[in-house]
């Protein structure tokens, strides 16, 4: 456990250093976006994601270090890490269409295909690889699982990237997810999961009290495409698909509303039917609209009533604890049927 609590540590320190002067460059850059939902749109600096990947790879530069028998894993994490980060810096300079983002995203899975046909053994992703499911066992998926696995990074970094609405709301329901996969893990014996979370975790405890509610720096399309791929990439690499599924429900949920109700892929901000409408109070109501888009954050309104922003951190906040304990509970009965 002590190379696991330095691991943390070292990513912890460095997005917690970095954060303050990348906020300071993109302040300077005017990478900035308007905080809709307080008194003013108080303009906020973006590009927080840069600071996440500096404490992702210093923490992996020492997990090479310390587990060079994962080195392999490692780098392919590394490497998809760089690819998001790129999509991400360009779709929060220059504003990509959404299918366009969608689709680069989908590159993301380069690596782990290539290490898959490189190293068969080593990443245990050989062509007649069978996915474990609590209850149930191996699934025959064969050939139909290498054609599923760019969703098994593209999709996750995308439903995380939708998902950071409010301040906080993206690294927070993280968190707890990864903390859902950490306690699999151990539940699982499954050492390379838990160092491979380690590197991911440290670096966004060291960018949440930046994050969080009131922000004075956002993520950025570059922090959640990076941290929803991650966990998306490591389930795959550790052989926890199913967990991270079950871990990532609310983030995957909304994001088939907003798709399946607009039927496409459209930029978030170029989305004219709000699926809320802010009040003079800054408390926010479920739309009335047809047309706007169904999100969970609209669900919620609707279920619960009018909820300011701080009210409905929270209620993100709950749903995730809850399938975060859904997730170690499939665990738990992954390791009964192993």
């Amino acid at each position: 456990m002590f190379e696991y609590a330095l691991i943390m540590v070292a990513g912890f320190l460095t997005t917690y250093i970095t954060t303050p002067i990348v906020a300071k460059i993109a302040r300077e850059k005017n990478l900035v976006r308007p905080d809709v939902h307080k008194p003013g749109e108080p303009m906020v600096p973006t590009l927080g994601g840069l600071a996440i990947y500096f404490g992702l790879i210093v923490s992996i530069l020492l997990t090479t270090i310390l587990y060079p028998e994962y080195l392999i894993q490692i780098t392919v994490v590394a490497s998809t890490a760089t690819i998001l980060l790129i999509i991400g810096l360009i779709d929060d300079i220059v504003i990509l269409k959404g299918r366009v983002k969608t689709i680069l995203t989908v590159l993301a899975i380069t690596p782990t295909v290539t290490a898959g046909f490189l190293y068969p053994r080593e990443t245990g992703l050989w062509i007649k690889y069978r996915p474990l499911v609590p209850l149930v066992g191996a699934l025959r998926l064969t050939i139909i699982y290498w054609l599923l696995m760019p969703l098994a990074i593209a999709g996750p970094a995308n439903a995380m990237n939708m998902f950071d609405i409010f301040n906080g709301s993206m690294v927070i329901t993280s968190l707890i997810a990864s903390i859902a996969l950490f306690s699999s893990a151990i539940l699982l014996d499954n050492n390379m999961a838990l160092v491979l979370l380690t590197t991911l975790l440290g670096p966004l405890l060291g960018f949440l009290p930046y994050n969080k509610y009131p922000s004075r720096i956002f993520a950025g399309d570059c922090g959640g495409l990076l941290v929803g791929g991650i966990i998306g990439v490591i389930a795959i690499l550790s052989k926890m698909e199913f967990i991270a599924l079950v871990a990532l429900m609310p983030q995957i949920l909304n994001a088939f509303y907003i798709v399946s109700s607009i039927k496409g892929f459209i930029e978030h901000r170029k989305i004219r039917n709000k699926p809320t409408v802010l009040l003079p109070d800054y408390k926010m109501r479920a739309s009335k609209d047809p047309n706007a888009p169904i999100t969970l954050t609209r669900l919620i309104l609707l279920l619960g009533g009018d909820a300011d922003e701080n009210e409905l951190i929270k209620a993100f906040t709950y749903i995730q604890i809850f399938s975060a304990f859904l997730a170690v509970i499939s665990a738990l009965l992954l390791k009964v049927k192993i």
